[in-house]
């Protein structure tokens, strides 16, 4: 009796790894592709079970191979149109051989056939990623995201635990860290839709590990058109995306084909606040160019897959829209990602006596913005209008002449207040103010026009600490001094040698008095 169960004991071993190893290859699957120059294959049907939300395919070759095309059929009487197989934008220079696009297949399908212009001798081989809420959960991994202080949160997203509940789409076992500059922008050239959308990134995982060879799935994050990211690599792990230039990049893939149509706005929206993130974190302007060391390439620092090699990544009708997307990204950056925008950039002019402000609004959730203004001389801003929603101007007819005003604008609804926007001056006459001390009766700047230097005289009967600043026309600080006056009537030198000719103004300073005055340099 023990002996027999010794004897037992080998083949349960085997029984068990035997086991394992289909469960583990349940879910995929591979058959031969041997055809010649324009030939028409045989009626196969899969080698797995198409019983998820869909099956993916790829196929792979020794050799590139044009025009291979696929068609599917439930029943093998009713077939779909040939569908092409391509290239895969996203292919590696260091990869041997050649591997074509990833393709989806409808659930109600069960039979294939192929035909090809050109001879190959291949394999074809297809994926079953499981319904996701039906996969049993295991022990997932997940990142931990290391950041510094930063205004710009990391958006919600679902991480490898959550896209696959099972475990058995492990992380590479030693990633490599890179300092992250540049954000690259990729689509992934497959469907547009799907009802399990962790099930396509489990497929694409599928892909780039079991097909392609690669350590983990190549982009460090992903976007579905609902706007549902998923953490791929995660933050500061070098993925394998960018035309095997991958150092100090950052790989976000849109999911989709995006040659003739839009992402999602949601898409786009989510697209906005992961970059808004990196950018804060890293101090990445977006729309700056800068130098990639691994391509030695200038890039824009959020660039498209294609600027970097020759790819149609991320889509002809989504590419012209990156150059928006990175001006979004520095104004959500520069409002602290807020969820509301600072209208900028604030302009003013005059009109018959009448200052006429005008503004870009930025966004699209406003419920009215608040105009300020301050007065020379005045210690803050006070609030001058309230105006509705979508205003782009504002004519002030309530300013007077000799006075010099500032104004600010910011944006508002009921969840936030938008920054400020930028300050705006101007000058309605040659002194800024009706100080009773400081005033055009008690200063005298000369000459003015100047070439360069000015003299300043002053003639009161205050004395003690006075404060200069010399500031440019939008009220820019390029010069301060401090003197003591004692006397009634003192002189003060002022420089503008090494000025550019234009318009400045001296602000006058003592205690609670104050005046700005007018000058020109020519």
């Amino acid at each position: 009796m023990t002996i027999r169960r010794y004897l037992l004991l080998p083949f349960f071993a085997f029984f068990i790894q035997f086991l394992a190893a289909q469960s583990t290859t349940a879910f995929r699957g591979q058959s031969e592709v041997h055809l010649a120059s324009n030939q028409l294959s045989s009626v196969h049907e899969f080698p797995i079970a198409n019983d998820g939300p869909f099956l993916s395919f790829c196929v792979k070759a020794p050799i590139p191979t044009a025009g291979l095309m696929i068609r599917f059929s439930e029943d093998g009487s009713d077939w779909t149109e040939w569908l092409a197989i391509v290239d895969d934008p996203h292919a590696e220079d260091s990869e041997i051989g050649w591997t074509s696009a990833l393709g989806y297949i409808d659930p109600q399908y069960r039979l294939y056939q192929l035909k090809s212009i050109a001879p190959i001798d291949g394999s074809i081989r297809f994926f079953n990623p499981q319904f996701t809420d039906r996969l049993p959960a295991g022990e997932g991994t997940e990142f931990t995201i290391s950041t510094r202080s930063c205004t710009c949160p990391l958006p919600s997203y679902r991480n490898r635990s959550q896209w696959c509940p099972s475990g058995n789409c492990p992380a590479q076992s030693n990633p490599s860290y890179t300092q992250v500059t540049h954000l690259i922008v990729h689509h992934s050239a497959g469907s547009n839709t799907s009802s399990d959308w962790a099930a396509v990134v489990r497929s694409i995982w599928n892909f780039h590990v079991n097909d392609r060879g690669w350590s983990d799935i190549g982009y460090n994050w992903l976007i579905a058109p609902t706007g549902t990211i998923y953490q791929g690599r995660g933050d500061n792990v070098m993925g394998a995306h960018f035309c095997s230039h991958n150092s100090k990049t950052m790989g976000t893939c849109m999911m989709g084909t995006y040659m003739t149509i839009q992402p999602t706005d949601t898409a786009v929206t989510s697209l906005k606040k992961l970059l808004s993130w990196k950018c804060c974190k890293e101090n990445i302007d977006p729309t700056n160019i800068k130098y990639h060391p691994s391509s030695g390439l200038n890039l824009y620092q959020v660039s498209g897959h294609r600027d970097g090699c020759s790819t149609a990544c991320p889509g002809d009708a989504f590419y012209p829209t990156l150059p928006a997307i990175r001006q979004n990204v520095k104004l959500r950056t520069a409002n602290s990602c807020a969820n509301i925008f600072a209208p900028a950039p604030l302009s003013a002019e005059l009109q018959d006596n009448q200052a006429l402000l005008s503004w870009i609004d930025n966004s699209d959730n406003e419920e009215g913005f608040l105009l300020e203004r301050m007065q020379a001389g005045e210690a803050e801003f006070t609030l001058l209008a309230s105006l509705p929603a979508d205003t782009h101007s504002y004519l002030d007819e309530s300013i007077e002449e000799g006075v010099y005003y500032g104004y600010r604008l910011r944006s508002y609804n009921a969840q936030d207040t938008s920054m400020y926007s930028n300050e705006i001056w101007l000058s309605t006459g040659g002194v800024s103010t009706e100080n009773q001390f400081i005033n055009a009766s008690t200063v005298s700047l000369f000459p003015n026009p100047t070439s360069g230097e000015i003299t300043l005289k002053l003639s009161t009967k205050l004395t003690g600490k006075f404060d200069i600043e010399i500031r440019t026309a939008d009220m820019q600080v390029i010069d301060r001094l401090s003197f003591e006056k004692s006397t009634f009537s003192e002189t003060k030198t002022l420089q503008l040698k090494n000025k550019p000719a234009g318009l400045y103004f001296v602000k006058i300073t003592q205690d609670g008095a104050s005046g700005v005055f007018r000058v020109v340099k020519m």
